[in-house]
């Protein structure tokens, strides 16, 4: 007993003056994991969690408080990073060494919008420089991070008529502005099965972020009329469907029909043979 007594005695002189020589009396190591980010919203902020775990061996005789502290390091312009709490004070305790577990949450806020989905990382730096006993350690982590989603909508400039007789094909453009913060796919749907005209166009068109693009459509009136042709474009960020959303929009068709031509053309020429026939009889009345 005597024995353990002087050798506990003596590894606290030996502590005592690790300061002097410029090292610590007791290993200690640090490990850190962290959470995976989903997007961050363009104009919110997520939270994820670190988890921490700080180990030292043996040789703890006494408590002594080690001070750990977090940062964030190489951090996008457009993220902004706090971690609560940004330090944290443990005490280890066992001769034979041990190991305490910390978790902090890292907050992950947006400063500004940019392209969705592109890949980032920052750093994520816990460390401690130890105490006259416990050795100094630290742990590094890249973390990846990306920006969410921002349905700014898409918009659809196209004419509000189109006229053409029947059996006629007519050439109208679409243009539509993507107002979002990502390239979106489009697909054009027609409403209704009417049988009075056909449509024709191209789909699953990309449109890059903040971008306009102008898509040809081809109808063909197969009926006399005037009708309405509804139409829905459903758009969602190219690569992730399930972020889809749509807009509907709708166009007048006038199909005045080669009847109505070939009425107007026999009119006129109806009205020819009356003022002929007018002018033949003044004529011989002249004479």
């Amino acid at each position: 007993m005597a024995n353990h007594a002087i050798k506990i005695i003596i590894m606290l002189a030996a502590a005592m003056l690790m300061p002097q020589a410029g090292a610590s009396f007791v290993s200690a190591d640090m490990e850190m994991s962290v959470d995976e980010a989903p997007p961050v919203p363009a104009d919110g902020s997520i939270t994820i969690n670190a988890h921490i775990n700080f180990s030292w061996g043996f040789g703890a005789i006494i408590p002594t408080a080690v001070t750990i502290y977090i940062d964030a390091e190489n951090v996008p312009d457009w993220l902004s990073v706090t971690c609560t709490p940004s330090s944290f004070v443990i005490t280890p305790t066992g001769f034979r060494g041990g190991s305490i577990k910390r978790d902090i949450e890292v907050h992950l806020t947006s400063k500004q919008e940019i392209e969705a989905f592109t890949q980032y990382s920052f750093t994520l730096h816990a460390h401690t420089n130890g105490n006259f006993l416990i050795g100094g350690a630290d742990a590094k982590k890249a973390v990846a991070v990306m920006q969410d989603f921002a349905d700014h909508g898409i918009q659809i400039d196209h004419p509000s008529k189109v006229e053409c007789s029947s059996g006629e094909e007519k050439t109208i453009y679409l243009n539509i502005t993507n107002d979002c913060n990502a390239p979106v796919t489009i697909s054009i749907e027609r409403l209704n099965n009417s049988s009075a005209y056909s449509v024709s166009y191209d789909n699953n068109i990309i449109i890059p972020s903040k971008s306009q693009k102008q898509i040809t459509m081809k109808i063909e009136a197969r009926e006399i009329g005037t009708f309405d042709m509804p139409f829905r474009v459903t758009y969602y960020p190219t690569g992730y469907p399930g972020k889809s959303n749509a807009v509907t929009f709708s166009i007048s068709l006038e199909s005045k029909g080669m009847e109505t031509d070939f009425v107007g053309v026999i009119s006129i020429a109806i009205a020819i043979i009356i003022v002929a026939v007018i002018i033949a009889i003044a004529w011989k009345k002249l004479r």
